[in-house]
């Protein structure tokens, strides 16, 4: 359930406190069911299925469908491999909340480099 919420919110992921309460919202035990859920989550991050992306948690295939997105938008570009946020924001239908740390995430993993206010997109 926790990991389903996660795949199917997609690139807006739900706070961390959202995404529990979805997966506990029909257990009869609250208290008992938000540990468990907590404890699920803490071994999706660990085997790498929830990635910390600023205040967020992402699914991993949400990030490598946007990554693929990238390059194909990048492919497109040819010779001009760079994004700006707005275009970032389009490509990816978020808003600006999502987008920032985004891009941050993606410059860290070297899926793209920062260069004044656009992305190349490496």
């Amino acid at each position: 359930m926790l990991e389903e919420t996660y795949r199917a919110a997609r690139l807006e992921a739900p706070t961390t406190e959202e995404a529990l309460a979805r997966a506990t919202k029909s257990a009869n035990r609250p208290t008992a069911a938000v540990d468990q859920a907590r404890k699920i989550m803490q071994l999706l991050i660990n085997a790498g299925t929830l990635v910390h992306v600023g205040d967020f948690y992402f699914h991993r295939g949400a990030l490598e469908d946007l990554t693929a997105r990238l390059r194909e938008y990048a492919a497109r570009r040819h010779a001009d491999r760079t994004i700006d946020v707005a275009a970032f924001k389009e490509l990816s239908g978020v808003s600006r909340k999502y987008a920032i740390p985004l891009l941050e995430h993606l410059d860290r993993t070297r899926v793209t480099r920062r260069a004044g206010d656009r992305r190349i997109i490496l």
